[in-house]
């Protein structure tokens, strides 16, 4: 009967360990030698516990001999400590295991999620309607105007630069990534000319944030696509780009109607690969929203600075 009262007192102390270990786990597995003292001194205080409370109801009789009760009690500690360390160590280590295998799945999805961003990227830089658009621009502009037609190879052939030299998986600063935007753009100003115009508002300390390469690129290509078909000429384009209270904010607006291809509930690739991308890059500190308002169409991306 006393060894299944004895028993009964490891279990529901062991019990209670379970449930103090998964409140204060977080604070205590900021470094291995703070997890390894908390354990230890948890196990060693529910032991004595185990033990004294054993003693009191199971070996009550000892208590009549104080002598032999502290010897029977001092081994009874030392043995019920052990034990509980033990199951600590190995609720530890079940913790640390899982943690493990959890980061090297994220790594694992991080980079499956890169790979995938860096495929769809590909379709951005290499886009063979833009490339056809642009290069038939030229051949029009090299009879026309030879020096719009040089302005615009050359815009063509730095952008292009960036495209190949931007892997896509590694973070770029803003002032690289909207530079290559402003020789997308300019190349689209020369083929459209009047009908498009464009506002850039980008602050000296936004140019410094670190995001993914060509991340604004498919937002930009959508603002024209279907900014051209739903506003009226010229369509007006604004890049905005702030850095306040800690937040990067890069608005994107241009004049028009927003569109099912072209909303935040659209399942188009390029919003894919815009929500992928930052997911990967920034998780559970961005947010991108696209909304209409007094016939603008905003694209938002918010990022919490570390």
């Amino acid at each position: 009967m006393r060894n299944y009262f004895h028993a009964a007192v490891g279990c529901a102390l062991s019990s209670g360990l379970l449930i103090t270990y998964r409140i204060i786990w977080p604070k205590i597995t900021t470094s291995y030698s703070r997890a390894l003292l908390t354990i230890i001194g948890f196990s060693l205080s529910a032991g004595i516990v185990w033990t004294t409370i054993s003693d009191f109801f199971g070996n009550y009789y000892l208590l009549e001999d104080p002598e032999n009760w502290f010897k029977y009690s001092a081994k009874g500690m030392i043995n019920t400590s052990m034990i509980l360390i033990a199951w600590s160590a190995g609720y530890a280590g079940i913790r640390y295991a899982r943690a493990l295998r959890t980061e090297k799945e994220n790594a694992l999805r991080a980079y499956g999620l890169a790979q995938q961003a860096q495929l769809l990227m590909l379709r951005y830089q290499m886009n063979p309607h833009f490339l056809f658009n642009a290069l038939n621009s030229i051949k029009a502009l090299i009879d026309e105007n030879h020096a719009r037609a040089r302005e615009m190879v050359t815009e063509l052939a730095d952008f292009l630069r960036y495209s190949l030299a931007n892997t896509g998986t590694e973070l770029v600063t803003f002032r690289d990534e909207i530079g290559a935007m402003r020789h997308y753009l300019l190349i689209e100003k020369i083929r459209f000319e009047e009908k498009l115009d464009i506002e850039w508002k980008i602050a000296l300390e936004a140019e410094e944030i670190r995001i993914p390469g060509f991340l604004i690129h498919p937002l930009i290509e959508n603002a024209i696509k279907y900014g051209m078909q739903s506003s009226t000429k010229p369509l007006r384009l604004s890049l905005l780009a702030s850095v306040s209270k800690n937040c990067f904010r890069f608005t994107l607006s241009n004049s028009g109607k927003l569109t099912p291809n072209n909303s935040s509930s659209g399942a188009g690739i390029g919003l894919n690969n815009v929500r992928l991308r930052l997911q990967q890059a920034f998780p559970k500190r961005h947010r991108f929203t696209i909304y209409e308002e007094n016939g603008w169409v905003h694209a938002v991306i918010e990022i919490d600075l570390e």
